[in-house]
């Protein structure tokens, strides 16, 4: 398989900014750095020398772009002023420069390959080809690329765009959509040809403004979020496809989710959110493609799902489909699991539901779901909504002697139940308080919230306060996703039912799945990652950077390795290796930094965790994932013989050696792992001659302490 390639887009304001973006490491998981030049075009060419450098510092091949409006940039200079910028950063050391079709001939040799683009075209096969051809025939040298980037009103354009894209010879063509509805086809490019996806940089939209970034095109996804979608090493033309389903869809933790699941046993697939404005629409588009292993499906379109030729009891019981794979015979297969995991998540938190009392808030498929399943636990049944007669309508449908009341009237608020399920999205976002009367909220009742971003709503502390069972939608959510995980990946795990997968491995999926969930709902508000993990090779300082920065921000301090030994009941990480293996250290490695991330992700307001790590840390993917998404990672780096210096005179800790053969053990692991450190790291720092309170105190100045 092709590994598909990251750029990441830059557009400084001035010099300045592209420095300022250089040192903040903004290009931090990018394959290829994109700098825009519209802002700066007269200084690349007043000054080739400061951007030679600056494109040196990247370490990565750079695209250098010049666009007006005619690409969403703001450059106003005439085609004299383009080729001078242009020639200047190819002369810089620019890899490929990209300019627009209308410009291109005009231009002449521009020194090497470029990136013929058009960002004015429609999203429909004709105008796509006519312009293709266009590009095509201004090919000039071997390296060079067309990419046409339409803007998608609709998730039926950006679908289009990727029915084009699959005709066209793969590797030569760019193309995607842009706008927020069409993100999602940067997402799935690379398995219909592109060499390449643009994504957004590193940084939050304050650190962009405060670096002197602009935003650089409408719908760009940040490169942690594409990575977190995508399989080890990018989408090909081999990758299993699926897509969570709904509208709006940018709330949905599914692709991360499942993304965690497939990295964590190694399998080449993705899920990826389609915001579709009909189901119809997606449901043709995958069929038409073998690679399409199914659908999540979420509101509002749970009942178009459920009316598929082929369907489970629940769903007919229902009227709601949560789930879609291909049928043995053509068409779609429909399934709920999101019933099966409301009993679930109840059980798991100890309540008993047979012979219960259980309002279902809402009337809605999640409601129908949650109301089923509860039903055939043997609860009693009473739908509440804002509306009475949906709220009757739903409690016959399920025809299971459930009861209706109207929210806000004295009838519901009467009610003293012995479990409450809330199915309304009212509270996503911390925006608004669920409709539950505080009068339900008491010792004894149990409170499971079906929103799950934040993972504790203002109703689940609402219930908490008052003496009631809490029980988080983040436990609805992942039971459901684990079963719907394994039925639409069942060629990844050989078996459609979760049951039926080996304990080790399920257990792997599940971590990866929570870990993943945790952190994207934390990071719902923007906030900064709750825990700050300090990463780099053996004798970079880890240990001792960690306890000072953690001392300084009133924190609490993790040697992870320390509490591998912990959870293993032995004295230190080499006695964890002497019995288990390097590889068996290693999982107890991956579980320790699982639940230490989860426990920052839980806490409340206050100082992140600090975490020093091993320097082995990255040697695994779920590792990479989860520190590029929950935590600040710093990396502290120093000479090789300056390591090797300090760990010679450390005599206190036993460490085995982890490189066979002759060669020098720390050439061979900084040839390993420096790019993984690279790759994760928000700040590089350089431990050299500074002190341990230095180093500290720069770190805490780059949290903002």
């Amino acid at each position: 398989m092709t590994s598909a390639r990251i750029v990441v887009s830059l557009v400084p304001r001035d010099m300045d900014a592209l420095e300022r973006a250089l040192g903040a490491r903004a290009h931090r998981g990018a394959d290829l750095v994109e700098v825009r030049l519209d802002a700066i075009a007269a200084e690349v060419a007043d000054g080739a020398e400061r951007f030679a450098q600056l494109l040196a510092g990247f370490g990565r091949p750079v695209i250098a772009a010049l666009h007006g409006d005619e690409g969403f940039g703001g450059f106003q200079g005439g085609l004299d002023a383009r080729r001078a910028a242009l020639l200047a950063a190819r002369a810089a050391g620019a890899s490929l420069v990209d300019v627009d079709l209308r410009f291109a001939g005009a231009l002449g040799d521009l020194g090497g390959p470029r990136i013929l683009s058009s960002h004015d075209v429609a999203p429909d096969a004709a105008a796509l080809d006519a312009r293709a051809r266009e590009g095509d025939e201004l090919r000039a040298d071997p390296g060079d690329l067309v990419k046409l980037v339409p803007a998608a009103r609709t998730g039926s354009d950006a679908l289009s765009v990727l029915t084009w894209l699959a005709a066209r010879p793969r590797g030569g063509t760019i193309a995607f959509t842009t706008g927020a509805v069409g993100s999602f086809s940067r997402l799935l490019a690379p398995a219909y040809g592109a060499p390449l996806v643009y994504a957004a940089a590193s940084a939050s939209a304050a650190r962009m403004e405060e670096l002197g970034l602009l935003p650089a095109a409408p719908g760009q996804l940040s490169v942690e979020h594409v990575r977190r979608v995508w399989p080890e090493g990018g989408p090909g033309a081999d990758t299993g496809l699926a897509a969570v389903c709904g509208s709006p869809i940018d709330h949905s933790a599914s692709p991360v989710t499942h993304g965690a699941a497939l990295r964590a046993v190694g399998a080449d697939a993705m899920l990826v959110p389609i915001d579709a404005e009909t189901l119809e629409d997606v449901m043709d588009f995958a069929a038409a493609d073998p690679r399409w292993a199914g659908l999540s499906v979420t509101a509002p379109h749970k009942a178009v799902a459920a009316r598929a030729p082929e369907r489970d009891a629940s769903t007919a019981a229902i009227g709601a489909a949560n789930t879609l794979t291909p049928a043995a015979g053509g068409g779609w297969r429909a399934r709920n699991t999101d019933a099966p995991a409301v009993s679930a998540a109840l059980r798991e938190a100890g309540v008993a539901l047979e012979g219960a009392h259980a309002v279902v808030v809402g009337a809605g498929g999640a409601a129908a779901a949650a109301g089923h399943a509860l039903a055939e636990a043997g609860a009693r049944i009473t739908i509440a909504a804002r509306r009475e007669e949906a709220a009757e309508a739903l409690a016959s449908q399920l025809n299971r002697g459930a009861s209706a009341v109207e929210l806000g009237s004295g009838a519901a608020d009467a009610l003293r139940p012995d479990v409450v399920v809330h199915t309304t999205p009212v509270g996503t976002g911390g925006m608004g308080d669920a409709p539950v009367p505080d009068a339900w909220l008491r010792p004894g009742c149990a409170v499971l919230d079906a929103v799950y971003r934040p993972a504790r709503t203002s109703l689940l502390r609402r219930a908490e306060a008052r003496g009631a069972l809490p029980v988080m939608g983040t436990r609805w959510f992942l039971h459901q996703a684990l079963l719907q995980h394994v039925v639409i990946f069942r060629d990844v795990h050989g078996t459609e039912d979760a049951a039926g997968i080996p304990g080790e491995r399920r257990d792997r999926i599940e971590r990866a799945m929570a870990g993943a969930s945790a952190r994207w709902g934390a990071s719902e508000d923007g906030a900064s990652p709750r825990a700050v993990c300090l990463v780099g090779l053996r004798g970079s300082g880890k240990t001792s950077v960690g306890r000072a920065l953690a001392a300084r921000l009133g924190a609490a301090w993790i040697d992870l390795d320390e509490r591998v030994a912990a959870d293993c009941g032995v004295a230190d990480a080499a006695a964890v290796i002497e019995a288990e293996g390097l590889e068996g250290f290693r999982d107890a490695e991956e579980r320790a930094l699982a639940a230490a991330l989860a426990e920052a992700g839980e806490a409340g307001p206050g100082p992140p965790l600090v975490i020093s790590a091993g320097g082995g840390i990255v040697e695994r993917a779920a590792n990479l994932e989860a520190l590029a998404d929950g935590a600040f990672c710093a990396w502290l780096r120093a000479p090789l013989e300056r390591l090797r210096a300090r760990v010679a005179t450390d005599d206190g800790t036993r460490r085995p050696p982890l490189v066979d053969g002759a060669e020098d053990e720390f050439t061979v692991l900084d040839r390993r792992r420096a790019p993984r450190f690279d790759r994760i790291a928000d700040v590089a720092l350089d431990t050299d001659g500074r002190e341990i309170d230095e180093l500290a105190a720069a770190l805490a100045g780059r949290l903002g302490a």
